[in-house]
């Protein structure tokens, strides 16, 4: 049995035991915790948005924060780990992971976390490595961080860049082309009821821009992308699909 709240964070349309018992075996120990069923939770909104595709995977129309569409989705799973290419330490976890016949999307998802206080970024050794090709934004800009020369307060820049290394290894692997979604909620309050600064989400999208700008034209792209942008595509296409996504909305402050 999952505890009430955990299982009360899942929309009723959704198979709520299936999804629980993925977040139940991942490392970042959400059910155990207590974090899902918190009504700020990041994974309960990421498990809402793709939970339904986990058994209809073709019905996704992969967010990729462009004009492309893909319509060929393979799977669609979530919290799932991409290996650096090298061995020990820890690995990234994506929110979800999209496969398609060409293509390999991450999914970094945030909700209220661009709006809390964010830690010192933190490099081991093993990333100054000879693993960067076609990374070399990317490279340039982990070499920023930890040196100091720019620093974030909004965006976790650096667990993107460990994204997008995890994804270009699994990619090296799969030979699909990887993409690091960033998807990102803007609510108006926190679940006690205090405003969300408006500056601090001004930010945060300025912080969006000039780490797209600082990685562009590497091997692995970026996408930013809202949620509400997202939902709203899918509440166009009509159907089924456009059901789940108003779900998700009226549900969710985003």
């Amino acid at each position: 049995m999952f505890p009430p709240e955990a299982v009360e964070a899942l929309l009723p349309h959704l198979h709520r035991d299936s999804i629980l018992k993925i977040y139940e075996a991942a490392p970042g120990g959400e059910i155990r915790s207590g974090k899902f069923g918190n009504p700020a939770s990041s994974a309960a909104l990421v498990a809402n948005v793709f939970g339904w595709f986990l058994d209809r995977p073709e019905k996704l129309i992969a967010p990729i924060g462009s004009a492309k569409t893909s319509q060929n989705v393979l799977t669609v799973t979530l919290e799932t780990e991409v290996r650096f290419p090298w061995r020990g330490g820890r690995h990234p976890s994506l929110d979800a992971l999209i496969r398609t016949s060409t293509d390999l999307t991450g999914i970094e998802a945030k909700r209220y976390e661009p709006f809390r206080s964010k830690s010192v970024p933190v490099f081991s050794d093993a990333f100054d490595r000879d693993v960067w090709e076609g990374l070399d934004g990317y490279n340039a800009l982990r070499r920023k961080l930890k040196d100091g020369e720019i620093a974030f307060r909004h965006l976790d820049g650096a667990q993107l860049i460990k994204h997008a290394l995890g994804l270009a290894a699994e990619a090296d692997r799969t030979g699909l082309s990887p993409i690091l979604v960033y998807l990102y909620a803007s609510p108006n309050k926190w679940p006690d009821g205090r405003t969300v600064k408006p500056e601090h989400k001004a930010a945060h999208h300025a912080e969006i821009d000039v780490f797209g700008a600082a990685v562009a034209g590497g091997r692995v792209a970026f996408r930013p992308m809202a949620y509400r942008d997202l939902l709203e595509n899918w509440h166009r296409l009509g159907g089924e699909r456009a059901a789940h996504a108003d779900a998700v909305l009226s549900a969710f402050d985003l």
